[in-house]
């Protein structure tokens, strides 16, 4: 089968798989299909055609779907739901089994596809080059990536064999909603790419000074109130105003030292949307966040709002005053050390808050102290908490 839209040709023998060949055999019997409708050609399938000055939309269908597959693409012209077909959606093949063995991957596929806030925020996966690890958890990992010349942050899923159709899911709509922020001190959203749903990666803006905790562990003794920490405590303030102020709000659920992440400039930027949520979600019972910044309300497994923002805020508040990670100084009445277990215990019934230095400027301590209330009701709101930190 040749493709003889220009002045030099592909020859597609047949030879490379099984369907290759059937698609070969049809050509031969001078058999003809629509051609395929692409939202977007793959970008290996397009060096393809640059190379040897052809038109995709010019080809015949069955060179089309032969290029297609051997290119290590597969595809299907099976209508799915939403009206999208699988060539619309197409992916690299190694991946087609695990990613479409279940109904949600159409759904994510959809997302990445059609949401507003990711058109034409798609970056080449061969555009990125994946330099050194920063971070791995349970079914994520972060990268210092190269784009166009710049250093990135590249956040995406572990490259294991296959993944649970909820993770998944769960980190592209993390994606669409970094898109869909936009403040000076929220971490910026790059682009997403993809070549199957296996390899979904966000890109997103690089910090080299790293995050608030490590920083303030090797550089405790170079900062002050009055010159840096109170205008980091602002910016987070800040991005928690923008973050509640949305309708409904959205609640970060995981805000701590280490998603704080800092300029050159010293300038906060909170981060890690994974396991945000809107007010308005319906099971907004569940434990969440890491618990030594978690409000009691959420550890008890009760009802909570935005307010639980606030309680985190205020024991980072207590980190950049004291420099050291929560309740480090809480020891059980015989001077034992308290084991975790113990210390959120003590959250929980309303006996223990984190602590601020004799040194704290007595306005942020009170401003700490009622962030922290047992009761969600007698926290301040975000906005409220940003007149207070500027002197209001």
């Amino acid at each position: 089968m040749s493709t003889d839209s220009s002045e030099e040709s592909i020859e597609l023998d047949g030879s490379s798989s099984d369907l290759a060949r059937q698609l070969f055999y049809r050509a031969k019997a001078n058999d003809s299909v629509n051609q395929l409708e692409l939202n977007e050609v793959p970008d290996t399938v397009q060096s393809r055609l640059d190379e040897l000055h052809l038109d995709w939309n010019k080809l015949p269908g069955l060179a089309q779907r032969a290029l297609l597959w051997d290119s290590g693409f597969g595809y299907t012209e099976d209508f799915t739901a939403s009206s999208y077909t699988a060539a619309d959606q197409t992916i690299q093949f190694p991946g087609y089994g695990e990613d479409y063995a279940s109904s949600g991957s159409n759904t994510i596929m959809k997302l990445l596809l059609t949401s507003e806030f990711l058109l034409g925020r798609r970056i080449p996966l061969e555009s990125l080059t994946f330099v050194k690890a920063l971070s791995k958890g349970a079914s994520g990992e972060v990268w210092v990536c190269d784009y166009a010349g710049m250093e990135v942050a590249a956040k995406r899923l572990l490259q294991i064999k296959e993944h649970k159709a909820e993770d998944v899911n769960e980190f592209a709509q993390e994606i669409e909603l970094n898109a869909s922020l936009e403040h000076p001190n929220i971490g910026a959203f790059i682009g997403v790419s993809w070549g199957s749903l296996n390899n979904l990666t966000m890109v997103i803006e690089y910090f080299p000074a790293g995050d608030l905790q490590r920083y303030l562990k090797k550089n405790a003794d170079l900062l002050s109130w009055a010159r840096d920490k109170i205008h980091m405590a602002i910016g987070v303030a800040q991005a928690l105003e923008y973050l509640h102020g949305h309708s409904p709000p959205i609640i970060h659920r995981d805000l701590k030292s280490r998603n704080v992440l800092l300029t050159r400039q010293l300038e906060a930027k909170v981060i890690d949307f994974g396991i945000s949520r809107s007010r308005l979600d319906s099971t907004m019972t569940g434990g969440v966040g890491t618990p030594f910044w978690t409000a009691p309300e959420i550890l008890e497994g009760r009802r909570y709002t935005e307010q639980a923002d606030i309680y985190s805020f205020g024991v980072v508040l207590s980190e950049l005053d004291t420099a050291k990670i929560p309740f480090h100084d809480f020891k059980l009445v015989d001077g034992k050390k308290a084991k975790p277990f113990h210390i959120l215990q003590e959250v929980m019934i309303g006996t223990l808050r984190p602590s601020f230095s004799e040194e704290c400027p007595p306005r942020i301590r009170r401003v700490g102290v009622v962030c922290c209330q047992h009761d969600p009701a007698r926290r301040p709101t975000a906005a409220s908490l940003v007149r207070m930190l500027q002197g209001e």
